[in-house]
């Protein structure tokens, strides 16, 4: 008989810890705050790639200027 009182006792905790009552909000709004971090943190990285491009891209150019001044003055 204890033995199926403890049985009872953990599905309950499983089944609370599941449905996120034991955190106070359900799935669903846990996983649409996923979602949510997971757009933002799409846009942050679109952001930092193209700040990384126009970077490297500058420093490009810049290489190019010093190789057409050293080719120029040879």
């Amino acid at each position: 008989m204890v033995r199926a009182g403890w049985v009872v006792a953990i599905f309950a905790l499983g089944l609370l810890c599941g449905l996120g009552i034991g955190r106070g909000r359900p799935i669903a709004v846990q996983a649409q705050e996923r979602r949510a971090n997971f757009d933002a943190d799409a846009v942050e990285m679109d952001r930092t790639r193209d700040l990384l491009v126009r970077r490297v891209h500058g420093i490009h150019e810049t290489l190019k200027g010093i190789a057409r001044d050293v080719t120029l003055q040879t």
